[in-house]
C-alpha cells in the first residue's frame, strides 16, 4: 500500500493496481494499454517473466524502469529482464511497516549482492542482534530499526493482537529484517531474524545460501531449511529445477558451487527436488511448509 499508493500520490503520479489473480500476461496488457512508466513487483513475478515468450509481442516502450522488492532478486533473472526489455530493475527492501526506505535508483551505482542505500532523510538504522540498544557497527549483521517518528512508518496494525506483538527499544521499532552496511554505505540483506537456522550452534541465514544457489542457471527456485536427522538438525536445500535437468548432476554442481563459496557449516547436506517452493501472499518462503 505504501509504495503502491501513497508514495506514488506524493509524487503526483497515478497508481495502477491489478486486482484478483496476478497473471504475468495481465501485467503486460496493462503496461501496454496505460503506457505505464514504472513497474513494481516481487522477484516471484520477475522469475515468471523470465520464462515467458509471448511477452515479446507486447509494446513495453513506455517503461522507464522496474522495481523489485521482497526477497533477493537473482542475477540471472535481473540480467534476463534487462537484456530483453532494455529497462533496469532497481532493487529495494520491501516491508509492511515502512514504505520503501532502502533501495537502488538512477543515482546509486549497482553493487552485486546489495539492496541499495538508505534513502536520504530516512530515520532507520541497524542495531546489534545481541543488544538492541547498541547500533550495529560496519559490516556487522544487525536488525533493522525504524524510528517511531519516521514519516513513512505505519501508525499501527488493524488487529490489536498484532499491535501487542510490535517490539520497540525506546523510540525504535525492531523489525525482523537483518541487514548489514559496508564502508561505502551499501546495505545487504541477510533474511529474517525469526528465520535464522540454528545448526550445530551456528546461527545461519538461509538467504545467503539461497542467493548462491540461484547463480546456477538450471535452478528455477530454491529454499533453505532445517530437517531432523535423528537427534540433530541438518541444513537442507529444497530445489525447483528445469524439467529436463539431471537431478543427480545438478545436486553435485550445487554442492560444489556452495562448498567453494561458503564455510562448511553453511553448505547443505540434504537435497530435495520439488515442483514448487511454498510461499506466503507476499512471495516470501514459507519455511514451515518446506517439504510438503
Amino acid at each position: 500500500m505504501g509504495v503502491g499508493y501513497f508514495d506514488t500520490w506524493a509524487s503526483h503520479a497515478t497508481a495502477l493496481m491489478c486486482l484478483g489473480v496476478s497473471q504475468p500476461h495481465r501485467w503486460f496488457d496493462l503496461i501496454q494499454r496505460f503506457q505505464v512508466t514504472v513497474f513494481m513487483s516481487s522477484p516471484v513475478f520477475f522469475r515468471q517473466f523470465k520464462q515467458l515468450h509471448f511477452s515479446l509481442a507486447h509494446d513495453l516502450s513506455s517503461l522507464k524502469c522496474a522495481t523489485s522488492a521482497g526477497e533477493k532478486l537473482s542475477i540471472s533473472t535481473r540480467e534476463s529482464w534487462t537484456n530483453r526489455y532494455r529497462v533496469p530493475i532497481y532493487e529495494a527492501l520491501g516491508m509492511t511497516e515502512l514504505s520503501t526506505g532502502i533501495s537502488f535508483g538512477p543515482a546509486v551505482s549497482y553493487k552485486e549482492g546489495s539492496i541499495g542505500f538508505i534513502q536520504s532523510g530516512r530515520q532507520i538504522k541497524m542495531v546489534s542482534l545481541d543488544d538492541s540498544a547498541v547500533d550495529a557497527v560496519e559490516n556487522e549483521i544487525g536488525r533493522l530499526a525504524i524510528s517511531r517518528h519516521e514519516l513513512g512508518f505505519m501508525l499501527g496494525c488493524v488487529n490489536p493482537e498484532d499491535n501487542a506483538k510490535m517490539e520497540f527499544c525506546g523510540d525504535w521499532y525492531l523489525t525482523q529484517d537483518m541487514l548489514s552496511k559496508d564502508s561505502r554505505g551499501y546495505i545487504y540483506y541477510h533474511g529474517q531474524y525469526d528465520s535464522l537456522l540454528n545448526i550445530d550452534a551456528h546461527r545461519t541465514s538461509p538467504v545467503e545460501i539461497e542467493g548462491r544457489c540461484m547463480e546456477i542457471d538450471a535452478v528455477r527456485d530454491v529454499a533453505c531449511g532445517a530437517v531432523s536427522d535423528g537427534d540433530r538438525k541438518q541444513l537442507a536445500l529444497f530445489v525447483v529445477a528445469d524439467a529436463e535437468t539431471d537431478q543427480i548432476a545438478l545436486q553435485a554442481k550445487i554442492y560444489s558451487h556452495l562448498n567453494r563459496l561458503l564455510v562448511d557449516f553453511k553448505v547443505p547436506k540434504k537435497f530435495f527436488f520439488q515442483s514448487k517452493i511454498p510461499r506466503n501472499s507476499n512471495g516470501k518462503v514459507d519455511r514451515l511448509r518446506l517439504g510438503e
